[in-house]
């Protein structure tokens, strides 16, 4: 088993030497918005959900500790 790893990396760079030009940059491309959707994904999940505790208080009611 120790020995598939650097087959299938090999495998992987042959096909990609294999694909033309064109083929390449759009891979490529396909690649980096994936991991900038997938950034951006964590980035918002990580994000606290706000939401209003209490409402319609008095301006008195509402002004913090004095």
């Amino acid at each position: 088993m120790p020995g598939k790893m650097p087959n299938a990396l090999n495998s992987i760079a042959l096909s990609f030497k294999a694909l033309s030009a064109a083929k390449k940059i759009t891979l490529v491309c396909l690649l980096a918005a994936a991991a900038a959707g997938f950034s951006t994904m964590l980035y918002w999940i990580g994000q606290p959900d706000y939401q209003v505790l209490y409402s319609n208080l008095a301006p008195e009611d509402a002004e913090p500790y004095s």
